[in-house]
């Protein structure tokens, strides 16, 4: 059974409805293991009940399932925990949006996904235990069959790698080349051998430099009878930030791994923004949303160039159609990986089935804070005049009617004005 139909459609099939269905095998032999006539999922091989469930259902015979089997074995599915969401997502390996979706639903069923690793990851995500996975190397953007074979080969033959320079070394480059060894890098597999992702990536060339000088001087030994080694050190170039080992990490799987950018600004979002994407409902009012930016798709249409941006929000994501006049306004503010505030109308899609928001405002968040805060919060070090502050502030403040402004001086050491 193909990871039995990636567990029967998961996401969609409820026990009630197990009686209605039929399975037939699909022949990914390199996820199975024969059990007397059928082939099951190897994690699942040891299950109570495994084997003649799974027999059952390779003959159809849905229907002698009994009312209580069904629920029992769904359970001994679902208590695998680890084993069953590596082989779901292992089931994805070339669908980046599956993989995600999967990823997702990871965190609620208290999964770990850990980061890929260079001297422990195999091709496919891997369980090790019923709570923590081990991310595939084969699921990196550009990485291919071909190249992780060889490099769980070199491994399995020579050891661990040692560091970047030793992992070049041993590798056939026209096979493993450049482009495979920065998207390794870009998604933390080689962060127990050094954490400073940006100087591993500054120190490619060097490394396929020396690599490829080794090889041509394979078999020749030094003046004095030894064979030449040369110790090799990385740049010294200054880490990412968080923020951009994120963007990097996206660059190299389609998505966030290690932690969403919009979790750095939530604080100040929440000021303005209520609840989340997730909770997002049909409207006639406008409503305040924010996300990050993950893709913009642009289109053509009668009035001229429309765009539907997809943002995230750590939570959900959705689609926000831009239409020209706006776009044309703020095209600056859209940009990949880039924070968005957005005022729009929450409709329903016919097409979808899901929400759908058209904007009718774009703001960065400092432009949001600028036109939603409601009082501005300064803290002072218990020697200021609040009155003076005032006054040197007051230029700066909208215009309103004298009934509107308001100078709270709470105590000494801050003063809010509204």
């Amino acid at each position: 059974l193909h990871l039995f139909f990636t567990f029967w459609g998961f996401d969609m099939i409820t026990k009630s409805r197990m009686h209605d269905l039929k399975f037939s095998p699909v022949g990914n032999t390199a996820m199975h293991m024969p059990v007397g006539d059928v082939r099951v999922p190897q994690w699942a091989a040891p299950l109570p009940g495994m084997q003649p469930m799974a027999t059952k259902m390779m003959k159809g015979q849905i229907a002698d399932l009994g009312v209580p089997e069904v629920p029992e074995f769904l359970d001994q599915i679902v208590a695998s925990g680890g084993h069953l969401w590596a082989c779901r997502m292992s089931a994805d390996m070339n669908n980046t949006d599956n993989i995600h979706l999967s990823l997702d639903d990871c965190a609620p069923n208290k999964v770990e996904v850990l980061p890929p690793d260079i001297n422990q990851s195999g091709y496919r995500f891997e369980p090790l235990n019923n709570s923590q996975i081990l991310y595939g190397l084969g699921a990196i953007k550009g990485s291919g069959l071909a190249a992780i074979e060889l490099i769980l080969a070199a491994r399995e033959q020579d050891g661990p790698f040692k560091n970047l320079f030793d992992f070049c070394s041993r590798l056939d480059l026209r096979k493993v080349n450049r482009r495979v060894i920065e998207s390794l890098i870009r998604v933390g597999a080689f962060d127990k051998l050094e954490p400073n992702r940006a100087a591993l990536l500054a120190g490619v060339g060097m490394a396929v430099a020396a690599a490829e000088q080794n090889n041509s001087h394979a078999g020749q030994d030094s003046l004095f009878g030894g064979v030449a080694e040369t110790k090799h050190a990385l740049p010294n170039v200054p880490a990412w930030s968080p923020e951009q080992a994120l963007i990097e990490e996206k660059a190299a799987l389609g998505f966030y791994l290690s932690g969403h950018p919009f979790l750095n600004a939530k604080e100040d979002i929440s000021q303005f923004v209520r609840g989340t994407l997730a909770d997002l409902a049909p409207q006639e009012q406008p409503k305040l949303i924010a996300g990050i930016v993950m893709g913009v798709r642009i289109r053509m249409t009668q009035r001229g160039k429309m765009a539907i941006v997809t943002i995230d929000d750590a939570v959900s994501r959705v689609d926000v159609v831009v239409g020209s006049e706006l776009l044309n306004q703020y095209a600056h503010l859209i940009k990949e990986d880039a924070l968005l505030v957005i005022e729009g109308r929450v409709s329903h899609d016919e097409f979808s089935g899901g929400n759908r928001v058209s904007a009718r405002k774009l703001y960065d968040l400092a432009a949001a804070r600028s036109a939603h805060a409601s009082m501005l919060k300064i803290s002072c070090n218990g020697q200021s005049d609040a009155a003076k502050l005032s006054t040197i502030l007051g230029p700066y403040r909208k215009k309103s009617t004298e009934s509107d402004k308001k100078l709270f001086s709470l105590n000494s050491s801050f003063l809010v004005l509204t």
